[in-house]
């Protein structure tokens, strides 16, 4: 009899234990997956070699702004962006912002030049106000800063950039150039081309 109640409770048990079981743990759905294409594969690869540049230009960044006593991490971000889009050195348009402005947005002259990287308004018809956005300013500048690049070399490029190549009253084109150079760490600046 004993035996018959510890069957009879075993197969109880079974019974309810699998009710239990099968009402807790469904089968889940499957997942729908596409596999990735070679367009996705080399976009994904392009993406990792983008950020990588992206952040060694930040490293490159904030040491330069912390050598001069800047160290305001959106300034380090927007300048590390904008010089790797624009193929320009992160160093020098580090050191060009702090020749420039001393790292302050909101740096203007009486000659009309306004933000980070202190662009003429006039000359180049966009509003001081927005000159003063750290964003916009930082990448007006360094569109232009580019396309002197472009055209003349690093070193002719900020010749250029000081005022399309001429004197501006207080430093000479070259010596312009070269100031920025030594601020961004080349030990011959007057090698740059």
């Amino acid at each position: 009899m004993r035996i018959l109640v510890i069957v009879t409770s075993i197969i109880v048990f079974s019974a309810t234990a699998g009710s239990f079981i099968t009402a807790e743990f469904q089968v889940p759905q499957p997942l729908r997956v596409k596999a990735f294409s070679p367009e996705d594969i080399i976009n994904q690869i392009s993406q990792e070699k983008l950020q990588k540049k992206y952040h060694m230009a930040e490293d490159v960044s904030r040491h330069i702004y912390a050598a001069n006593g800047c160290e305001d991490e959106d300034l380090i971000y927007i300048t590390a962006r904008k010089a790797v889009d624009h193929n320009i050195p992160a160093r020098v348009l580090s050191a060009l912002i702090f020749v420039e402005s001393s790292c302050h947005s909101q740096a203007s002259s009486k000659r009309y030049s306004c933000g980070y990287m202190q662009v003429n308004s006039r000359v180049w018809n966009i509003p001081c106000e927005d000159l003063m956005d750290p964003e916009r300013g930082i990448e007006e500048g360094t569109k232009i800063l580019s396309s002197y690049k472009k055209l003349h070399g690093l070193r002719g490029g900020l010749h250029h950039y000081l005022g399309m190549g001429t004197d501006d009253g207080t430093i000479s084109g070259d010596d312009y150039a070269t100031k920025v150079l030594t601020v961004a760490g080349y030990r011959h600046p007057e090698l740059v081309q």
